[in-house]
C-alpha cells in the first residue's frame, strides 16, 4: 500500500465530511512505533463511524428541538465533526496513542464507473435484486467491470432550496415534477440518519407509481447504453414462487421494458441457475445453488447444467429487518445498518444484533424446511452417484456466521440426496451479475459464429429471431418474459 504523508485536512467521503489524522508509510510506521498499541482504521470502518456520528448528532439535535431546516446545513456538519472526534477519542486507549487512517485501499466505497467510456466486449450482465442492483461488463483487456448500488430511493421536495442543500453535501438527485429522488447507496444512508423509510423501485404490483421511472434512470446510470443496437443483456429473474399468491409479473415486465428502451435485447435467466453456471464448472455444472437475497431465497438443483428443480421462497434478509424492527421498535433502516456493519450471528454485541441472530436462524430454518418439502413433493429428482455440493450466494449470505448457522440447520432436515461440500460463492454479492455476463458473452459469441456460417442470401430470406423460445440456448432456465 502506498500512503502519502499529509497534514490533517477535511476529506469528503460519500458526501459526508470527515477529518483525517496523519497518513504515513506502513513500513516506517511499524519501525517507528514498534510494539506499541496502534489504532488503524480502514475506509469502510471510518465511514461506519461517520454514519454513527451523524446519526447520534441528528437524534440529539432533534431531542433539543434544534433540528430545523434552517439549522441543518449550518450546524449539522460542525456538530457531527465534534461527535466523530469524541468517538475517535473513545477508541484510543491512552493519551499518547494515535489513530491512523488507512489510505490507498482497493475498497473505497461503491462508486458508479460509467461503462460508456470504456472499451468493452459486446454483452452485459444485470442482477436487479431487491436490495442491490449490479451491472457487469468485460473490457477488451479481459478485466471484469462491476457497478453496484443499493436498489432503493428516497423522495424529497424538488424545490431549488432542497436541491441546492443536497448539492452542498455532495448528494445527487433526480427531479421529476415537484419531487426529487435520491437513489442508491446515498438514499439508504440518508434514510438511516433521518429515520426515514426507503422505497423500492419495483413491487409485485404498481404500488410504487415512480418505480418504473426510477428503474429506467438506475439502469441508464449503471448499465449505460449499448455499444451497438440490440446488444445482448442477460438479466436475472426469480424462479417460480412457492407461494401461490406471489408473483413477479409487474417486476419482470417493467425491468424488460427498461432494458429494451436503452437499446439492448433483454434475455432472462434464473438467478439460482446463473450461480450453478458460475460456481460448478469443476463438477460438470451439477450441484445445488441457493441465492440468498433481500426479498427471496432462490433454489436451483441442476444436473449437467440442466435445471432439475427450481423455485423461490418469499423470505429474505428484508424479512429479518422488518421483524426485528417490529419486535424492538426501531426503524427498519437502522436494523439493516446494524446488520451490515460487520456483526456475527454467534457473537451479538447488543440487543439489536441478538434479535437479528434469532430471526436469521428462523429464516434459515424456514428456507431449509421449504426445500425439504419441495424435494419430497417433486415428481422426479435425479439420482446422484456422489454427494452434491451446495453453494450459497447473495447479500444475505454475507453476514458473519451465516455458513456455520446454515450448516447447523442443514443437519436437521432430510434431503433425497447426500450433500457434499457447503460453501459460499467466490463473490456472493457479485456472483449473479458475473454469471449473467458470462451468459451474455456466450450468446453473443454464438450469434457471431452463426452469422459467419450463414450466407447473406439465406440471412435475408430467413432472418434469425433470437427472441423466440426455441432459439435460446439450453442454459437459459426461464421462459420468455
Amino acid at each position: 500500500m502506498s500512503w502519502g504523508v499529509t497534514q490533517p485536512r477535511p476529506v469528503d467521503v460519500n458526501g459526508m465530511l470527515r477529518r483525517a489524522s496523519k497518513r504515513v508509510h506502513l513500513r516506517s510506521l511499524l519501525q517507528k512505533e514498534g510494539d506499541r498499541a496502534m489504532h488503524v482504521l480502514s475506509r469502510s470502518r471510518l465511514d461506519q463511524l461517520i454514519t454513527q456520528a451523524i446519526t447520534e448528532t441528528v437524534h440529539r439535535l432533534r431531542d433539543e428541538g434544534a433540528m430545523t431546516l434552517a439549522l441543518t446545513e449550518s450546524r449539522l456538519a460542525s456538530e457531527s465533526r465534534k461527535e466523530l472526534n469524541a468517538i475517535l477519542s473513545r477508541i484510543q486507549t491512552g493519551g499518547d496513542d494515535q489513530v491512523f487512517f488507512a489510505d490507498g485501499e482497493e475498497d473505497q466505497g461503491r462508486r458508479i464507473v460509467p461503462f460508456d467510456g470504456a472499451e468493452l466486449e459486446l454483452g452485459r450482465g444485470l442482477d436487479l435484486g431487491s436490495v442491490n442492483i449490479t451491472a457487469s461488463a468485460r473490457a477488451t483487456s479481459g478485466k471484469i467491470l462491476i457497478n453496484a448500488q443499493r436498489n432503493a430511493f428516497l423522495d424529497v421536495r424538488g424545490d431549488g432550496f432542497t436541491q441546492s442543500l443536497l448539492r452542498k453535501f455532495g448528494i445527487d438527485c433526480v427531479v421529476r415534477g415537484d419531487r426529487a429522488f435520491v437513489i442508491g447507496d446515498l438514499a439508504f444512508e440518508l434514510a438511516t440518519i433521518f429515520d426515514k423509510t426507503i422505497r423500492r423501485p419495483l413491487k409485485d404490483s404498481a404500488s410504487e407509481p415512480e418505480g418504473a421511472f426510477i428503474v429506467r434512470h438506475f439502469l441508464e446510470l449503471i448499465l449505460g447504453r449499448p455499444r451497438k443496437p440490440g446488444e445482448i443483456c442477460v438479466y436475472s429473474v426469480p424462479a417460480e414462487p412457492v407461494e401461490a399468491d406471489h408473483n413477479f409479473i409487474y417486476h419482470l415486465g417493467v425491468l424488460e421494458e427498461a432494458i429494451r428502451a436503452l437499446g439492448y435485447t433483454p434475455r432472462p435467466m434464473l438467478e439460482s441457475h446463473v450461480v450453478v453456471q458460475a460456481e460448478f464448472k469443476d463438477s460438470a455444472y451439477t450441484g445445488l445453488a441457493l441465492t440468498c437475497g433481500g426479498r427471496t431465497f432462490n433454489v436451483c438443483l441442476a444436473c449437467k447444467g440442466v435445471p432439475a428443480l427450481s423455485f423461490s421462497i418469499s423470505r429474505g434478509g428484508e424479512w429479518v429487518d422488518q421483524n426485528v424492527a417490529q419486535a424492538i421498535g426501531l426503524p427498519v433502516a437502522q436494523v439493516c445498518a446494524a446488520k451490515e456493519r460487520g456483526m456475527h450471528l454467534f457473537h451479538p454485541q447488543d440487543h439489536v444484533e441478538g434479535a437479528i441472530a434469532i430471526y436469521y436462524r428462523h429464516l434459515i430454518q424456514h428456507a431449509l424446511e421449504t426445500i425439504q418439502k419441495k424435494f419430497q413433493a417433486a415428481d422426479a429428482v435425479p439420482s446422484f452417484s456422489a454427494p452434491v455440493d451446495l453453494v450459497c450466494a447473495g447479500g444475505s449470505a454475507m453476514i458473519g456466521g451465516f455458513l456455520e448457522m446454515f450448516l447447523q440447520e442443514l443437519g436437521k432436515v432430510s434431503l433425497p440426496m447426500a450433500i457434499g461440500q457447503v460453501r459460499l460463492a467466490q463473490n456472493p454479492l457479485e456472483a449473479v451479475a458475473a454469471g449473467c455476463l458470462r451468459a451474455a458473452l456466450d450468446e453473443t459469441r454464438a450469434q457471431e459464429e452463426n452469422a459467419i456460417q450463414v450466407t447473406p442470401a439465406v440471412s435475408a430470406r430467413a432472418p434469425m429471431t433470437t427472441t423466440a423460445p426455441s432459439a435460446r440456448p439450453a442454459w437459459f432456465g426461464g421462459p420468455p418474459v
